[in-house]
């Protein structure tokens, strides 16, 4: 499957742009800024894309998640 290329929005927003971009190509509808706050979490201070919340988003969508 081709991969719709997404350039980050932000500049912590690489799970969001990643995620959007697999999105996209199963033809999923998604947006970066929807996607952020879902897949990250406070790290000593900064928001950082953690993989369990990015698998738990994909399980909330009906999708396969490993």
């Amino acid at each position: 499957l081709p991969i719709p290329y997404q350039a980050q929005e932000r500049p912590d927003g690489c799970a969001a742009a990643a995620l959007c971009m697999a999105y996209r190509s199963l033809g999923l509808d998604c947006s970066q800024s929807e996607l952020w706050p879902r897949v990250t979490a406070p790290v000593r201070g900064e928001r950082r894309g953690k993989t369990h919340l990015i698998c738990r988003d994909a399980l909330e969508r009906g999708l396969s998640a490993v």
